[in-house]
């Protein structure tokens, strides 16, 4: 059935709005990576003269696309830039397909799954529906890969490989606030020695390839001004963002999101120490992330399949239809009902069969595994009461006009692009649809957190249960995933 309703998906293809260029954000790189051949500053508004020439792209107004990467991958963007971009991003798009291979494989092995059809189908279906990295793929960002390698550090950490570590957390790097992440894995001596190892080779790549330690300096004020550019618009998926459009003004708004921060920090570092095994604390810190950073986009979300697979493969009682809900509620695109009517109905397919990918990778074979499906039902007339307040594209609502003077940035300039766009506004809705991703976030780690309590209460299922005693935990640890409920004759 979720194979049948993602074949209906694809044939479901919204109408195209502005042509563009294929993989959109991969433009940017594209275009640093040129900038950097040539000997210019990748990070100023000179690779406008590299992205003006690409198919697609309007040249008559300026509609930047800055880069704001690490200079440690300028010299793997420079490689792909001596290729024509019809070729360079058929190549970008096959490096993001083997991370995710290597993503997937990943995780199973960490989570230790059982070697089923259903699993790999499951997994699989799961994957093709889930919101997040589709738009990944689709706009050809790099969090897939940084995913990918926050996958391959703890694999290698699983295999006491220190070295197999560092490189992960190297390739974690490529999107620093993913990276993040990794912090949650700091346990052992091994994982100090491999992390420490990886973050001295990337700043190394990085004051080697960008004027040394002024050029660092020039990139962490660079991504400041970035940061405070996109604080309230749209594309930013973060407490503060939502705050302002739900009309709050800037000051309490931004309070208001420090608040946030605060508390979700508390209570990842309470949830994280009480979690039992390693994957556990990597999977909370992948739902508290979107929480604490203040630069998250919606494709940023796919490390949300971390813990929804985790959750399909461990949970037990009430953790699987909470996972199940969560992890639907992070498959679907919320923000894209109000940005293209033409695409609802393939969005709302695609992540039915994110549900039922679910329920197919679910070990616990109950109808609860099937919640996600309600979460489908819901997002009907959310999709529909979502053009009320329609939520702008760009570059396509940029004004014909728009050529900014030389003399400007390219922060500036790219947050008056979004401005003038209609991006930065105050409307109720736009935060509504946001507060599902990150609604379905917090029902993930409410999950993670019901099914490390499910197993150490001596009196079956619980939110807070006791702690285990070092013999229930040496047992657990041992076996993988949970096979008795500890003082209970229940068998999982």
């Amino acid at each position: 059935m979720a194979a049948a309703v993602l074949l209906l998906a694809s044939n479901l293809a919204p109408a195209p709005g502005r042509a563009g260029p294929p993989m959109r954000d991969f433009e940017a790189y594209y275009a640093a990576g040129a900038t950097f051949d040539r000997g210019a500053d990748p990070y100023t508004r000179a690779v406008w003269s590299t992205e003006r020439t690409i198919d697609g792209v309007d040249p008559t107004h300026e509609e930047l696309l800055p880069y704001v990467g690490p200079a440690a991958a300028l010299p793997v963007y420079g490689a792909l830039a001596r290729l024509p971009y019809e070729i360079a991003h058929r190549v970008w798009g096959g490096l993001l397909g083997l991370a995710l291979g290597l993503a997937l494989f990943g995780m199973l092995f960490l989570f230790r799954a059982r070697a089923t059809w259903e699993t790999l189908a499951g997994s699989l279906l799961l994957c093709l529906g889930f919101g997040p990295l589709v738009s990944d793929v689709a706009l050809g960002q790099v969090a897939l890969l940084s995913f990918a390698g926050i996958v391959i550090a703890a694999a290698a950490l699983r295999l006491r490989s220190t070295l197999g570590a560092a490189i992960g957390a190297v390739l974690a790097a490529l999107q620093p606030n993913l990276a993040l992440i990794l912090i949650a894995r700091l346990r052992e001596r091994r994982s100090w020695m491999a992390f420490t190892l990886g973050f001295l080779a990337f700043i190394a790549f990085t004051l080697t390839v960008y004027g040394g330690a002024d050029g660092f300096f020039r990139y962490v004020a660079l991504l400041r001004e970035h940061g405070a550019g996109e604080r309230y618009i749209v594309i930013q998926m973060t407490p503060i963002a939502i705050a302002w459009e739900l009309g709050i003004n800037r000051t309490v708004a931004a309070y208001a999101g420090l608040a946030v921060t605060i508390i979700a920090l508390l209570l990842a570092v309470a949830t994280i120490r009480r979690a039992s095994t390693d994957e556990e604390r990597v999977a909370i810190a992948c739902c508290a992330l979107p929480f604490i950073v203040p630069f998250f986009h919606e494709h940023d979300f796919l490390i949300a399949l971390f813990p929804a697979m985790l959750l399909a493969i461990r949970a037990r009682g009430p953790a699987v239809w909470l996972g199940a809900a969560g992890a639907t509620f992070v498959a679907i695109d919320w923000l894209g009902f109000g940005q293209r009517a033409t695409g609802v109905p393939q969005s709302l397919a695609m992540s039915t069969a994110a549900a039922l990918g679910f329920a197919l990778l679910a070990h616990a074979r109950r109808p609860f595994r099937l919640a996600g499906l309600a979460v489908c039902a819901l997002a009907i007339p959310i999709a529909v009461i979502s053009h009320l307040q329609p939520v702008p594209i760009w570059p396509d609502a940029l004004p014909a006009s728009f050529n900014p003077p030389p003399s400007l940035d390219a922060a500036t300039v790219w947050h008056a692009e979004q401005a003038l766009s209609g991006l930065e506004g105050q409307a109720p809705l736009w935060a509504l649809l946001k507060l599902g991703t990150l609604g379905g976030c917090a029902l993930l780690w409410l999950a993670l957190v019901q099914m490390s309590t499910f197993r150490k209460s001596s009196n079956g299922p619980s939110w807070w249960g006791r702690k285990p005693v070092k013999s229930e935990l040496k047992a657990y640890r041992s076996s993988g995933i949970e096979r008795t409920t500890v003082g209970t004759s229940r068998v999982i």
